[in-house]
């Protein structure tokens, strides 16, 4: 990342499997395919920590192809975060 911002550090990952409705109906497509229930995460630009969760809210994450999207409720920053950078 080199846009101003400093990311996240993700840690303690919970996944759940993505219901079959939501799947796409394609011999191709994964088995088994799982999204991010939740996770520790702690902000980089500002130090803050929580727990951040699928849903709404300000503690949220959001799932999207590949990885994550979270908000620091203190701070602010916004910003996507990889499968392969969990730790």
């Amino acid at each position: 990342m080199d846009n101003g911002t400093k990311g996240f550090k993700v840690s303690n990952v919970q996944m759940q499997e993505v219901p079959s409705e939501a799947r796409a109906h394609d011999a191709t497509a994964e088995t088994e395919q799982k999204a991010v229930m939740s996770a520790a995460v702690e902000c980089l630009e500002c130090g803050n920590t929580w727990t951040a969760t699928e849903g709404a809210g300000e503690s949220s994450l959001t799932n999207v192809l590949g990885g994550i999207v979270v908000t620091c409720p203190e701070c602010k920053q916004t910003g996507g975060v990889q499968r392969p950078d969990f730790q």
